[in-house]
């Protein structure tokens, strides 16, 4: 099996996330391995060609009535390089709100409103899908996440 950071477009797209992640003071390979989850480095979802089933769009699958940085298809590398540094914000601003990185990942998949559901309520537990992408990116991320 290949390794996610050669898989694809990872080498082109790799160095400019890591940039993102050393300016946003965010752990090391957690926004790299957040794009590979949501994209799997492959242009055709780079470049916005092809969508998520929910409408998500773009390397860190963004949703564009909350990005606009999504807006116009396909993408060019600037566009890419915004959501990029939109995603690393908004994955930084779910750090600060839920605690944890396992709990803002959770909400970056699952949607900040279920996971504070899922936090207060502790109703019926995170769909499989949401805990195997937290575990999968925690599991490749070097050094303790809390």
């Amino acid at each position: 099996m290949i390794d996610w950071r050669q898989a694809n477009d990872g080498p082109k797209w790799i160095p400019v996330i890591r940039g993102v992640e050393k300016d946003l003071s965010l752990p090391t390979d957690l926004l790299c391995r957040m794009a590979f989850e949501e994209s799997s480095f492959r242009r055709d979802v780079i470049e916005g060609v092809r969508q998520s089933p929910a409408g998500a769009l773009g390397i860190m699958q963004l949703m564009p009535q909350d990005f606009p940085s999504v807006h116009t298809i396909p993408f060019d590398d600037a566009a890419v390089t915004l959501q990029i540094r939109d995603a690393g914000l908004y994955i930084a601003h779910l750090y600060e709100r839920f605690g944890t990185w396992s709990e803002a990942l959770a909400a970056y998949d699952f949607g900040p409103g279920n996971e504070d559901k899922y936090l207060r309520h502790k109703i019926a537990g995170l769909p499989t899908e949401t805990k195997d992408y937290v575990s999968q990116i925690l599991a490749d991320v070097p050094g303790e996440l809390v």
